[in-house]
């Protein structure tokens, strides 16, 4: 299910993440947009690798990611790997089927959020002052439908470990997040 944002709500969201992690730039307001939008549709469909890559990416974490649940608009949130406190191949497989079962068709999706990207970036420039190199090379990315990794200012102060989920789905959510945890 796509993520419909309304202006406003971009407003929102980007000034939100710009509070949880001010050393970002245009690229990471663009990967948290694209997410929110898309979800996790542009991931490995594989879910015995996928569970494998959450396992070892988990397992050799130096620190916690923060915020633990980071929403993304309606559908869609960031998941810190953090939440999986000691790793274990279980935990990591559901991580990997909760992934898998949040995807999309997302056919024609891409032209769209490309669309609405252009929309909503003199918004985002208001919020985020850089230069016009770093907000073109978002605008290629969108054109070609492509997420990127984070910039490297944001890894430089942030260690993200996460996964992007579709929060609505509530057996897995009560697995991490119910009463017995």
């Amino acid at each position: 299910m796509l993520s419909k944002l309304t202006l406003d709500e971009v407003k929102a969201h980007a000034e939100k993440a710009l509070e949880l992690h001010p050393h970002s730039e245009p690229i990471d307001l663009y990967k948290l947009f694209y997410q929110a939008y898309m979800g996790p549709s542009h991931m490995l469909k594989d879910k015995d690798k996928v569970a494998e890559l959450i396992y070892q990416e988990a397992d050799n974490m130096n620190r916690a990611y923060l915020p633990v649940i980071q929403e993304l608009g309606d559908n869609y949130v960031r998941l810190s790997l953090s939440v999986l406190g000691f790793v274990t191949m279980k935990e990591s497989k559901i991580l990997a089927e909760w992934m898998l079962e949040s995807c999309i068709d997302d056919s024609g999706a891409k032209d769209e959020f490309h669309r609405l990207w252009l929309s909503w970036i003199p918004l985002l420039q208001e919020l985020l002052p850089a230069d016009e190199k770093l907000w073109n090379e978002t605008l290629t990315l969108a054109e070609q439908g492509v997420i990127p990794s984070h910039s490297t200012l944001f890894h430089t102060h942030y260690d993200p470990h996460y996964r992007v989920v579709n929060i609505k789905l509530k057996p897995y959510y009560n697995f991490f997040f119910g009463e017995d945890k």
